[in-house]
């Protein structure tokens, strides 16, 4: 900033010591409006697992991986722990769901907030589930959930339903 600069002559040095006080109120100033832009847009978090997550998540993980296969064989359990503990988005690799099919994995987290497994909130968080979920191919999830939402029991089979349900009553 200029008033901390060092000048070649007094006359400058002078000059920059009489706005000094403005330069000072106008970065205070500017200081507030970038506080209160980042206020206004708080950072976007995964889901938080609300039971015994060094337990639970490890269990969860083995069972979509193996049993149910609704998560990529190659998915990490740090990778997938990462979507249930609360991380900023920005810096967790998502998780492959095992098929494109939008409306299971909209179901799975629909059971699992309804059952209080992760943070209970009033609205699913959409940016939230294509933050945390991508497709096989690694491309994000592009459908509607809020329209797959309210056609979810005839766009998913309930041998689909059945199998979530059942995955979910373990925790």
């Amino acid at each position: 900033l200029l008033y901390h600069w060092n000048f070649p002559n007094e006359y400058n040095r002078l000059s920059v010591e009489k706005i000094k006080p403005e330069l000072l109120e106008m970065e205070a100033y500017f200081n507030n409006l970038m506080l209160k832009g980042k206020k206004q847009q708080p950072q976007q978090t995964t889901y938080i697992w609300q039971n015994q997550p060094e337990k639970e998540l490890p269990e969860l993980f083995i069972l979509m991986v193996d049993k149910y296969k609704l998560i990529a064989p190659d998915t990490t359990l740090d990778q997938f722990k990462a979507i249930f503990t609360g991380q900023a988005v920005n810096t967790i690799k998502p998780v492959k769901w095992h098929n494109n099919n939008a409306s299971e994995l909209l179901y799975f987290i629909i059971r699992l907030n309804d059952t209080s497994n992760i943070e209970k909130t009033n609205r699913l968080d959409y940016k939230k589930l294509t933050a945390c979920f991508i497709q096989p191919n690694g491309i994000p999830f592009k459908a509607s959930f809020k329209e797959l939402k309210q056609n979810l029991s005839v766009n998913l089979s309930p041998d689909k339903q059945k199998a979530i349900d059942e995955l979910v009553s373990n925790f």
